[in-house]
């Protein structure tokens, strides 16, 4: 790689020019092959792909590298505070579409090689890669990263990996030998980007879903059981964060729990019929790649094979790009010193939609190369050894874009909806997991107006089976509903929830599932486990489940306790979480008068909404996100308002103002305006 690049002269190096969408891959290398095409030429099939993927890689490493350094501007300054939002990652989630994972990736990046300019200009040229760049941070200094790059270029990822550690244990030894133990170590950095952040949605590498049938009555008791955990944690975890702290709580009560848990084991590997009998269904977006290890040894003969392969195709074919274009951004991209949070927003939402071209071609090349083993072809025994060694990808980030692929493919609405960066990484990744051919158009309807919080929730409950044929949001008509948290989607009441202790009486059955992490799936099981074994007999799985619950909300529901409900209403009534459109805070919340009492407001519980401090007190009283009320106790917000440009975005409750206009009286409509 690095004697190709040392011959080709920069001038003969392809400029690709990058624009909202750009044709980065001819369209019949991205067709999907047929059947028949097990008798193509895999050799020359491995060469081209293999090609265009290293050019995706290549192309993206200079937006990511934009995207960090501006994102790290954003952060430092607060940007973010003055667009209206009380954190960083809640801003790049509502307005960019990238989950919190990736954001701290990408600042990590970015400032680590702020201190490292010359490995910032070979990554960003495309000399050395991503999985080379995590391993030189360990270890590069302003004084030495020259050698460390020209070295980097010269091997491969894992023959690197080595020579780090050796120079980063010779450095603590030479420290130890020093006395110098409160220095810095040249391996204190491995912290700071261990991983490529490619479990974007915050999540472990692998797991399985759940599912079991259960009255449908039973599905308001355990969504509540659920929301009583994220409010006890003061976050809004995923569910199977919340079914974690639901389980751990049950067996904290269980006398004798060890002798059970040794009962369980000695039942399963002997085949105790009382096993659990959920089946587990394995996730489409699990990383595990069937047949094969994902970190094999392997060895390394792609170089030959390459050379071998090179060989037999014209160099001069225009249908093979060269390895190492060079990328040139927009200027509407560049970065200036005078920017205002303003611009940088425009600038990072013109670069996620850059970005989010680049993912979904590559998406689409990693299937078709990971679902038919190219890698072979090049060589490798693993397709995670071509990931790191080839692409200097991270793996997981690879099976993260062939699992979304996978479930794209059916959605064609969806995939080009992404494909142009109307629908952004995180709502695309929400609507794969429940849309099908007949529902695509209602659940993109619903996902271009309302925030990714609501449509979280939405495919949350569509997971659940309460919303089988698409987004509970939408009424027949496919407008919007607008809810507070006093009324449930066209102005009905929240349903009520059966008493903790009170069995489900027989009726329709609904089927609940979730996604869990291997480790949670296992205690999940074991606590059903022990459910039968204290009962002393065959129990349903909804039946322990129904024990669980019970044991669960008789020690944290409080809303029997009138005390408790007089003192705390409005949070009762507001969810225990702040009421800005899109904020994910659960702690240190405010009530806040709508109309405030230095303007003759009340104390009416009509006047009164809950609010996160920073919104409260850096937001509404400090004039960077505007509040009032609507008839039938919707609230309207409006974010960075500003007389002259307007405001940057304008909700009605969780749902875009240009998409709740119609259901929203005209005298509301001319207020907000």
């Amino acid at each position: 790689m690095s004697a190709a690049r040392t011959a080709a002269s920069p001038a003969a190096e392809p400029v690709v020019h990058l624009a909202p969408g750009l044709a980065l891959v001819p369209d019949e290398i991205l067709a999907t092959p047929r059947d028949g095409s097990r008798g193509m030429f895999r050799d020359l099939a491995a060469l081209l792909l293999d090609r265009h993927l290293r050019r995706l890689v290549r192309i993206r490493q200079p937006v990511d590298l934009r995207l960090g350094r501006i994102l790290a501007r954003m952060d430092a300054g607060s940007g973010y505070l003055a667009l209206g939002f009380a954190r960083l990652s809640d801003y790049a989630t509502e307005r960019l579409g990238l989950p919190a994972r990736r954001v701290q990736t990408l600042l990590a990046l970015a400032r680590r090689l702020a201190q490292l300019p010359l490995l910032s200009a070979a990554f960003e040229a495309g000399a050395v890669s991503l999985s080379q760049v995590r391993v030189l941070l360990r270890v590069a200094t302003a004084a030495n990263e020259a050698a460390w790059i020209a070295r980097a270029e010269a091997t491969t990822v894992r023959r690197l990996e080595i020579e780090v550690r050796a120079a980063c244990s010779g450095a603590r030894d030479a420290a130890s030998e020093a006395g110098d133990a409160g220095g810095e170590a040249a391996g204190d950095h491995d912290g700071a980007i261990n991983d490529d952040g490619a479990v974007d949605d915050d999540t472990p590498a692998a797991g399985e879903f759940i599912a079991f049938d259960a009255p449908a009555a039973m599905s308001a008791r355990w969504e509540q059981a659920l929301e009583i955990a994220r409010r006890s944690a003061g976050a809004g975890d995923p569910a199977w964060r919340s079914v974690e702290f639901i389980v751990a709580d049950y067996l904290s009560g269980v006398p004798d729990l060890a002798a059970l848990l040794a009962q369980v084991t000695d039942g399963r590997s002997g085949g105790d019929p009382s096993a659990p009998n959920a089946s587990p269904v394995r996730s489409a977006g699990d990383l595990s790649c069937p047949g094969e290890a994902l970190d094999g040894a392997g060895v390394e003969l792609f170089e030959e094979v390459l050379a071998g392969l090179a060989a037999e195709v014209a160099s001069g074919d225009a249908a093979i790009p060269t390895d190492s274009p060079v990328v040139a951004l927009p200027d509407s991209v560049r970065e200036n010193s005078a920017d205002t949070a303003i611009d940088h927003d425009a600038r990072l939402r013109e670069l996620v939609r850059l970005r989010q071209n680049v993912s979904w071609n590559l998406g689409r090349l990693l299937r078709l190369f990971a679902d038919r083993r190219l890698h072979r072809e090049l060589g490798f025994m693993s397709f995670s050894r071509y990931c790191r060694e080839r692409l200097g990808l991270g793996v997981r980030r690879a099976w993260l874009l062939i699992a979304l692929e996978r479930r794209l493919v059916m959605l064609p609405g969806i995939a080009g909806a992404y494909r142009s960066g109307a629908l952004s990484w995180v709502k695309a990744s929400a609507l794969a997991r429940v849309s099908t051919e007949v529902s695509e158009q209602r659940w993109l309807r619903l996902a271009a107006a309302v925030t990714v919080r609501r449509l979280l929730e939405e495919v949350a409950l569509a997971e659940t089976g309460a919303s089988p044929r698409g987004p509970r949001g939408l009424d027949a008509d496919g407008r919007v509903q607008l809810s507070t948290p006093t009324r449930g989607p066209a102005g009905t009441p929240p349903a009520d929830i059966p008493a903790a202790g009170q069995a489900p009486e027989p009726g329709p059955r609904t089927r609940i599932r979730f996604w869990a992490p291997h480790e949670v799936a296992s205690l999940w099981h074991e606590a059903l486990a022990i459910c039968r074994l204290r009962a002393g007999r065959p129990l349903d799985d909804w039946e322990c489940i129904q024990s669980i619950l019970a044991s669960f909300l008789d020690t944290w529901c409080v809303r029997a306790d009138p005390a408790w409900r007089r003192r705390y209403r409005i949070f009762e009534r507001d969810g225990w979480r702040c009421r800005v459109p899109g904020c994910t805070s659960r702690r240190n919340l405010h009530v806040h008068h709508i109309d405030f009492r230095s303007h003759g407001g009340t104390d009416d519980d009509a006047n009164l909404a809950v609010l996160c401090a920073t919104h409260h007190l850096q937001g509404i009283h400090r004039g960077r996100v505007r509040c009032h009320a609507l008839p039938d106790g919707l609230l309207a917000w409006e974010f960075a308002p500003d007389p002259l440009r307007g405001p940057l975005a304008a909700y009605v409750e969780d749902v875009l103002w240009s998409a709740a206009r119609a259901a929203v009286p005209p005298e509301a409509e001319t207020r907000a305006g």
